[in-house]
């Protein structure tokens, strides 16, 4: 998109276009924190609409939830917290296993089924099993709710909003 502008130069037009381009200028410096809140608040509703919608047996409690957005140096982020949100996000025992999370190597996590507290617990089937408050679980499967996030935000909302934000600065002009 291009936009020329044609100027006489006569001190009040000059001076005109000098308040323009300063405030050109500014609304450029706001563009970061304004594009990163925006897609940070999109991001947010969505999020809390994947941890709404997912279902957890009784093995992992999720009733501290806490999603939020946060200004950062950089821009806005979105944090999930809850004590057992690393369980929620990447699961955990067999069904964990079956399902893993697409990120999880990139994490310092024991692998699935193995570590400290690992169900020693063999079924007929070869699957680890235990009983939580006397309910029967082989684990939980990966949530993914903050990478699915994140991927939503990368496929339909960064553009749109890059696009949005730009045009109205442009527009300004």
């Amino acid at each position: 998109m291009s936009k020329i502008k044609k100027v006489n130069l006569d001190t009040v037009e000059l001076a005109t276009l000098i308040k323009s381009l300063r405030t050109f200028s500014t609304n450029v410096q706001k563009l970061p924190k304004e594009i990163t809140k925006e897609v940070a608040d999109t991001g947010l509703e969505y999020l809390q609409d994947l941890y709404g919608r997912t279902y957890y047996d009784e093995t992992i409690d999720m009733s501290d939830l806490r999603c939020e957005v946060i200004e950062t140096a950089n821009g806005h982020s979105i944090v999930a917290s809850s004590k057992e949100i690393l369980y929620a996000e990447f699961g955990t025992g067999e069904e964990g296993a079956d399902s893993p999370h697409p990120m999880k190597s990139e994490f310092d996590l024991n692998a699935y089924n193995s570590g400290q507290y690992v169900s020693r617990n063999i079924n007929e089937s070869g699957r680890h099993y235990w009983f939580y408050n006397n309910i029967y679980s082989e684990g939980n499967a990966s949530g993914r709710q903050m990478f699915d996030t994140s991927e939503f935000l990368k496929k339909n909302v960064v553009k749109k909003v890059l696009k949005e934000k730009v045009g109205e600065v442009i527009s300004k002009v």
